[in-house]
């Protein structure tokens, strides 16, 4: 009876100890403070330039921007120019939100972040999109 018992107590070890390990070797999300999404909002603010491409992406100060390719882009106008894709933007603890513009309407964003922000200076910026791609841009306004 005690063989048993103590079989018994030793699976239920086992399963305690397998649940709790794979609770936390789950890909547990990446959350930004409050102080880096103020600091990320600030330096955001222009028109850049995906590495290894022609898209472009302005982002304006009050939540607004647009993106598209060169041939839809004309870098020397102001950067507020209407051209793109517009969007409106924001950065919560999840990441960079964008929500398109779809004819007269905004569509609802995904609740996932488009962007994974990794770093942002006053020149680059990298970022990981939903997808898993991992892209930098280069400020060039």
């Amino acid at each position: 009876m005690k063989k048993i018992y103590y079989l018994l107590v030793c699976l239920m070890v086992a399963c305690t100890l397998t649940t709790f390990n794979s609770c936390s070797s789950e890909e547990e999300e990446e959350l930004i403070d409050e102080t880096t999404i103020n600091k990320y909002k600030t330096a955001i603010v222009g028109t850049w330039l995906r590495d290894g491409s022609k898209e472009y992406w302005r982002f304006d100060a009050m939540g607004s921007g647009s993106v598209a390719y060169g041939e839809n882009w004309d870098a020397d106008e102001d950067v507020h120019e209407g051209e793109g894709n517009q969007f409106q933007w924001y950065i919560n603890s999840n990441g960079l939100m964008v929500i398109y513009k779809i004819g007269d309407a905004y569509e609802d964003p995904d609740p996932e972040a488009p962007f994974t922000i990794k770093s942002i200076t006053s020149t680059k910026i990298n970022w990981v999109t939903s997808d898993g791609y991992q892209q930098s841009l280069t400020k060039v306004k």
